[in-house]
């Protein structure tokens, strides 16, 4: 695999096999508002779908990341599938309330059908540049046993707008 390529243009293997990763490439949105603004989104996807610990599970192929070449990931099958969902998750996220965590960072725990564990989704809004869209960073999401609580859960739509409003990183709890 090329590091300098992003890392949703590789195409992993795992168990002979090969999986694309197109379905994480950043995508344009545009959020309506309660007052009919229209803000742009820039929804980007981080290679946190894939794992950094070995664990008990054979590794895949190892991904890389021209935005973190000095960070290894591994191909993982059980978060590649669950990040088939996250496309579609991102496009409805005005549904959602999120929890803020550290970091700047805002938690949505979702339960998928079939699996017992709860799907955790860390996301990350902020007001982009000046001229451009507010991006949105998809910063991991797996399978949580023991997920953080965080704070008082908001909107999708709050968050999106008090961060456009303050014109920084909003939320900490």
């Amino acid at each position: 695999m090329n590091p300098q390529e992003p890392f949703w243009q590789q195409q992993p293997r795992y168990d002979g096999a090969s999986f694309d990763l197109s379905h994480l490439k950043p995508l344009d949105r545009v959020l309506l508002t309660a007052s009919r603004q229209s803000i742009p989104l820039r929804v980007r996807f981080s290679y946190h779908c894939c794992t950094d610990k070995p664990g008990r599970r054979d590794l895949g192929a190892r991904i890389t990341d021209d935005t973190r070449p000095d960070e290894v990931r591994y191909f993982c099958p059980v978060r590649w599938f669950l990040s088939l969902r996250l496309p579609g998750l991102v496009k409805s996220l005005d549904t959602h309330r999120l929890a803020p965590v550290p970091g700047y960072q805002w938690l949505l725990i979702e339960n998928v059908p079939g699996i017992s564990l709860p799907w955790a989704v860390w996301l990350k809004v902020m007001p982009g540049s000046p001229c451009g869209p507010m991006v949105v960073g998809v910063e991991s999401a797996y399978l949580a046993a023991a997920p953080p609580k965080g704070g008082k859960p908001e909107s999708f739509r709050f968050v999106v707008e008090q961060t456009r409003r303050s014109e920084k990183l909003w939320g900490l709890p």
